[in-house]
C-alpha cells in the first residue's frame, strides 16, 4: 500500500485512495475499503 496522506492508502496500479484508516466518534479505529469495513475491538467488547 502506498500512502496518499496519513490516512488514506491506495495500491502501486490505482491512481486514487481505495482504503482509510479513520476514527469514530468514540475514538475507535476503522478500516474502510473495498472489501468492508472492519473496527478495531477493545478486549472484553
Amino acid at each position: 500500500m502506498i500512502a496518499v496522506n496519513a490516512h488514506h492508502f491506495r495500491r502501486p496500479w490505482q491512481s486514487v485512495a481505495t482504503m482509510a484508516l479513520i476514527q469514530d466518534a468514540d475514538q475507535r479505529w476503522i478500516l474502510q475499503g473495498e472489501i468492508g469495513n472492519y473496527g478495531r475491538v477493545a478486549e472484553g467488547e
